[in-house]
């Protein structure tokens, strides 16, 4: 585990922009892979500064690749992280990457909506109000951002009737039954258990 001063004082450098920022977020993205490090992370306001690399167009690609890891990763956590996650206004800023011309920011962006949906039907409806179920595209040539979009409509669905007619009313479910036939078989299994939750 990372002491308190060096998260400390790598979210004090990510929020100085710059090269350093970059780094930075690394660090942190590599770090809250542990549940101890994610804690301390949140606690030292790495979310909101996170959250803030994602929003800023004097971002560099580097440095919106890893804060999305970071995010990813500290979204994976329990409920109250989840929930600290989505109070911060992380969720327009991911809808916003999921219309990215980069395919990792496609995936990053849906991988943390997938993980922000499980289990909790607040964030489903924040989710689906910021305009993401359209924009979780199945249309990548990435096999990886089809399998998190298709996953994250899956969890969207769950036990959410608003949001499975949201899906229904953007032309979800026949893209979703196109995935069926993917070459990928985990790309299949997504999108076969999200068509069926959706109908």
């Amino acid at each position: 585990m990372a002491t308190t001063t060096t998260i400390r004082t790598l979210v004090k450098r990510l929020r100085s922009g710059g090269r350093k920022a970059a780094a930075a977020a690394r660090t942190l993205a590599d770090l809250s892979y542990g549940i101890d490090n994610r804690t301390a992370i949140i606690a030292a306001g790495g979310i909101s500064a996170l959250v803030q690399c994602l929003g800023s167009r004097d971002s560099s690609e580097a440095l919106l690749q890893e804060a999305g890891a970071a995010l990813c990763h500290l979204s994976s956590g329990s409920p109250d992280d989840k929930a600290a996650i989505a109070a911060a206004g992380t969720i327009p800023a991911l809808v916003q990457h999921l219309l990215s011309s980069s395919e990792r920011m496609q995936e990053l962006a849906a991988g943390v909506l997938r993980n922000l949906a499980s289990d909790s039907p607040d964030h489903m409806a924040a989710i689906a109000a910021a305009g993401a179920i359209p924009a979780l595209h199945l249309h990548s040539r990435s096999e990886v951002v089809q399998r998190r979009a298709a996953s994250a409509l899956w969890n969207l669905s769950e036990g959410s009737p608003d949001s499975s007619a949201a899906i229904a009313a953007a032309g979800g479910i026949p893209a979703l039954v196109q995935r069926v036939h993917s070459s990928s078989e985990a790309v299949q299994e997504q999108a076969a258990a999200a068509a069926a939750a959706a109908r």
